[in-house]
């Protein structure tokens, strides 16, 4: 653990080798990354058909991973997703999108703000979050990443559509916020389009 950290603390994140195997792009896997079987079964449960899965967990904090992602994945940042130009055997381009922490209190209850529902009984606070997250380097002043999410679409041969997303995820935050463990996922999902018509 000790190794991987002091390699993520100075950037230097090499590939160790590319995922999935059948990915309509490159998706280079940073060292020190372990394989969770558990959760990509508990994700494909819960998607049903035509969902698979890839999940890799890292022990370390989010945005040196980020940072590595945006800079071996490229694409553009909020940009516009076309699947209607993608011809057989061809993939579209890659938009990522980021999501940071917001700090404000959040009520955890099951239904805030429901019609009738009783007072917000189990807060998250903003104060315990800051904490938490303070001993990591942000990627810009006071902004510390939640989410990366890329997407972009490939066709195969016999025109089949199917939607890529590849989420860089903060995995070490318990859901009150009370609690941080720096470790970060990579969850690569592939996505049958039904009904998406061939591209000639």
């Amino acid at each position: 653990m000790a190794a991987v950290l002091s390699l993520i603390a100075a950037g230097a994140l090499g590939a160790q080798s590319n995922v999935p195997a059948n990915a309509s792009i490159t998706i280079p896997l940073a060292e020190g990354a372990r394989r969770r079987p558990d959760l990509e079964k508990a994700r494909e449960a819960a998607a049903g058909d035509g969902h698979t899965f890839w999940v890799y967990r890292w022990e370390g904090p989010m945005e040196p991973l980020v940072r590595y992602y945006i800079q071996r994945l490229a694409g553009d940042r909020d940009g516009d997703l076309d699947s209607t130009s993608v011809r057989p055997g061809g993939t579209s381009n890659i938009v990522y999108h980021i999501q940071f922490w917001t700090f404000m209190d959040e009520c955890a209850d099951s239904t805030p703000g429901a019609a009738g529902a009783a007072p917000c009984t189990h807060w998250r606070r903003a104060t315990d979050l800051k904490r938490g997250l303070g001993n990591r380097l942000p990627l810009a002043p006071g902004a510390w990443v939640e989410h990366c999410i890329f997407h972009w679409f490939s066709r195969d041969e016999q025109g089949a559509l199917t939607r890529w997303t590849a989420d860089v995820f903060d995995s070490g935050m318990t859901p009150d916020w009370k609690h941080y463990e720096p470790t970060a996922d990579l969850i690569i999902e592939s996505d049958q389009v039904k009904g998406a018509a061939t591209q000639g």
